[in-house]
């Protein structure tokens, strides 16, 4: 490296590469300062800083731009300041690696493998690119398909935030987009926690994919009006239109509490978890913002559920209280 040559700061890597190429300002010693402006505007930053070649420069009136490839890793950027990026030659910035296995559709059965870079704003992001791409690699953009996403975003020193995801076509929204666009949801709201930064070790993602859509709409319930004691199984059956095709019943279950009076007024609501969370007043969403530390923030996070998961609730309406991440009615 030496003043104008060309140098890069890798964001992601692996089956797929995206990244940012400057100019080297000045090499002292170790230290490398470059681009003359700043990144991201971050102060204490920590990215990979690798060898970079331009190939061609375009010439435009309205702004020429070069084309560039990167090369080997040289270097961790330490810091993002106003006037210049200054890495240390010799060190590896820390990464976070995702995997996404895939197996369904006209995949078979394929695995990627990336590594992100550590940033509060862009690694929820880049990790959704990564897993958008990975799934729209082999669909041809055909949004006719269903996406069933399970995995955990492991953590050091707390139990992983458990993943489960699903998405059908037949809508303006891509399946695979949406999925990426959950996912990274979630690593947002873990990132910008109010307790401290968390310590991610990996992301793991397996999707099932299947080339048609597998969406359902309830149009009632069926159940015997007799009378109900406490701890009794109470079942019914719901009947469902799949789109654009038959209707289809399911029986169900649930469990009348053991407090219960035969002249009490009890709800059932039955549909996929975030339909029954609005109607029970989004409990999980409380829980994550009362938590008292990361940890039960975690655990709260972890009890969303996918929208492929039928979900039937009996309750009372009555007063609930969420304090510090638990739910007391």
């Amino acid at each position: 490296l030496r003043p104008g040559s060309a140098l890069g700061v890798g964001l992601l890597r692996g089956d797929l590469e995206i990244g940012a190429i400057g100019t080297v300002t000045w090499v002292d010693g170790e230290r490398v300062f470059a681009f003359g402006h700043s990144f991201f505007g971050d102060g204490r930053a920590e990215m990979p800083m690798v060898s970079a070649e331009v190939i061609h420069t375009l010439a435009d009136a309205a702004g020429s731009f070069k084309l560039a490839r990167y090369g080997a890793e040289v270097g961790v950027i330490t810091e993002d300041r106003l006037s210049s990026i200054v890495g240390r030659t010799g060190g590896f910035a820390r990464m976070i690696p995702v995997t996404v296995k895939v197996r369904g559709a006209s995949y078979g059965e394929r695995e990627f493998r990336f590594e992100v870079a550590r940033h509060a704003a862009l690694s929820p992001l880049l990790s959704s690119v990564a897993v958008a791409n990975s799934l729209m690699l082999d669909l041809g953009h055909d949004r006719q398909a269903t996406m069933l996403a399970t995995g955990r975003v492991r953590l050091e020193g707390l139990p992983p935030l458990e993943l489960d995801l699903a998405h059908a076509g037949a809508g303006v929204a891509d399946p695979a987009l949406a999925i990426a666009a959950d996912l990274q949801q979630r690593i947002s709201t873990l990132w910008f926690n109010r307790f401290t930064a968390p310590r991610i070790e990996a992301i793991e993602l397996e999707v099932r994919v299947r080339p048609d859509v597998r969406r359902y709409r309830i149009e009632g319930l069926r159940y015997d009006r007799g009378p109900l004691t406490p701890g009794q199984r109470f079942e019914f059956e719901c009947v469902m239109s799949r789109y654009r095709g038959e209707q289809v019943t399911r029986t169900m279950s649930v469990r009348l509490p053991d407090s219960f009076a035969g002249m009490d007024s009890l709800v059932l609501a039955v549909g996929p978890p975030d339909q029954i969370e609005r109607a029970l007043g989004r409990p999980i969403e409380e829980r994550v913002s009362s938590a008292a530390d990361l940890e039960t923030m975690v655990r709260a996070l972890s009890r969303q559920r996918g929208a492929q998961r039928l979900t039937a609730v009996l309750y009372r309406r009555a007063g609930t209280v969420v304090s510090r991440g638990a739910e007391y009615g």
